[in-house]
């Protein structure tokens, strides 16, 4: 199973702010930042509703998509999931997924990508609709052996228009305004 090259990372943070600052260091930015209020509510969870709460931020460091989750509670999440499983190394942040090959694709194509890593013997645990359309599932392998989800994503042509003008955002990004509410992008 090849799904390299992975155009997002994504970590999870105990918090959100703190390492922001440290991938601005790295040259990361700038910074949207959202929160799981704004998404539609049909997320799921290991199949059942998921009600967790939970801040987001994303900004590319080169071609590469930076996500940074940060849970708000104690719900049952595949955040939190990832932050408990790895609690004696969680630090600052950790691994929580990649997304391989992020392009537009016809909603048949998607589906089928999502059935080559089940029949891989992935299993899908959480799946949400992205805001501005669009269907995004998360798999993992039963064994762990990964250590991380997959994000397999079926995004709008919206979706995709907005994350070419946060990577053109981010080639002329002079470090002023590091941190952005999500919502601007799509009024500049």
């Amino acid at each position: 199973m090849s799904l390299a090259p992975y155009t997002q990372i994504c970590y999870v943070s105990l918090d959100l702010d703190r390492s922001i600052e440290r991938w601005i260091r790295a040259g990361a930015g700038p910074f949207y930042v959202g929160d799981s209020a704004s998404l539609p509510p049909d997320r799921t969870y290991r199949g059942a509703i998921a009600v967790d709460q939970f801040r987001a931020a994303i900004a590319f460091l080169g071609s590469t998509q930076i996500e940074i989750v940060q849970p708000l509670d104690d719900q049952p999440s595949f955040y939190r999931e990832v932050l408990e499983r790895n609690r004696a190394d969680a630090k600052e942040e950790v691994l929580h997924h990649v997304q391989p090959k992020a392009r537009p694709m016809s909603e048949a194509a998607f589906d089928e990508e999502c059935h080559k890593l089940e029949r891989d013997g992935l299993n899908c645990v959480a799946t949400l609709t992205a805001p501005g359309g669009g269907t995004v599932r998360y798999y993992e392998d039963p064994a762990n052996l990964l250590g991380f989800f997959i994000e397999m994503s079926h995004k709008s042509e919206r979706v995709f228009a907005l994350m070419e003008k946060m990577f053109e955002q981010h080639l002329a990004w002079d470090g002023k305004e590091p941190v952005r509410e999500m919502r601007t992008l799509a009024s500049n």
